[in-house]
């Protein structure tokens, strides 16, 4: 578990003039298997868009530790649980599919880390 860590922090994302930094902590099996019933042959179902949505900003409070440089229109940052109110909205869905893209890859191991894995035990 060389390259595992509690906090991960994404690439950062541009989105309406701002450019957010956020640290996520990784996703739970339960999670992540909601997320991936959407999809089919790795790409999103266009029927699926609007419940993913929901479910990415219904997941914002419990996987985002760390949000900067979001800003509301006076200057000030926004919290985690404003950005989590305001991911509702469709107007933010880039950023959240953005947020949602990178919590799934940050918490599935890369080909590279799977090649330098020992196989898994027999049952």
């Amino acid at each position: 578990m060389g390259n595992w860590t509690e906090k991960v922090a994404l690439e950062p994302i541009l989105f309406d003039g701002d450019t957010i930094n956020i640290t996520v902590k990784r996703l739970l099996i339960a999670d992540m298997g909601a997320f991936m019933a959407h999809y089919n042959e790795g790409k999103l179902t266009f029927a699926s868009h609007l419940e993913v949505a929901r479910l990415a900003a219904d997941i914002i409070p419990k996987y985002v530790l760390e949000l900067s440089g979001m800003t509301h229109p006076d200057g000030t940052p926004f919290t985690i649980s404003e950005f989590a109110e305001v991911a509702k909205e469709f107007y933010f869905a880039e950023l959240v599919g953005a947020v949602l893209t990178g919590l799934m890859n940050v918490s599935s191991v890369s080909k590279a880390d799977a090649k330098n894995s020992p196989p898994p035990s027999p049952v």
